[in-house]
């Protein structure tokens, strides 16, 4: 199957986080389709501002600080274009947008979106 890696920067949370916190609508989504994904047996990471490694669920949790694999099938950056580049040489690379996408219309965000 599939090597995913999914990187989000909105909040500091891992797979642990859905049962023992509110969570906000991006948070949640995350989880949920990470969890999914490693349902079908796809190996999936995904790392946020969390603060450590852990594997719940069938998803490996990492630090955003921690250094990411050079590679994987689907690189997933969660709303930020910054984070388009974290994955060094991914298969694919997409930028998951769950809410208005007028922010990546923004001049200084043009040309990171345009990679």
């Amino acid at each position: 199957m599939a090597s995913i890696i999914i990187a989000d920067m909105t909040g500091r949370y891992d797979g642990r986080a859905l049962e023992t916190k509110p969570l906000g609508a991006t948070e949640a989504t995350v989880i949920r389709i990470s969890r999914e994904l490693a349902k079908l047996g796809h190996d999936v990471t995904v790392h946020t501002n969390g603060e450590e490694e852990l594997t719940h669920m069938g998803v490996r949790w990492r630090p955003l600080s921690a250094t990411p694999a050079e590679t994987c099938d689907v690189y997933v950056a969660v709303h930020q274009p910054k984070l388009l580049g974290y994955v060094p040489r991914p298969r694919r690379r997409v930028n998951w947008v769950l809410w208005g996408a007028n922010q990546l219309r923004h001049y200084k965000k043009l040309g990171q979106v345009w990679r």
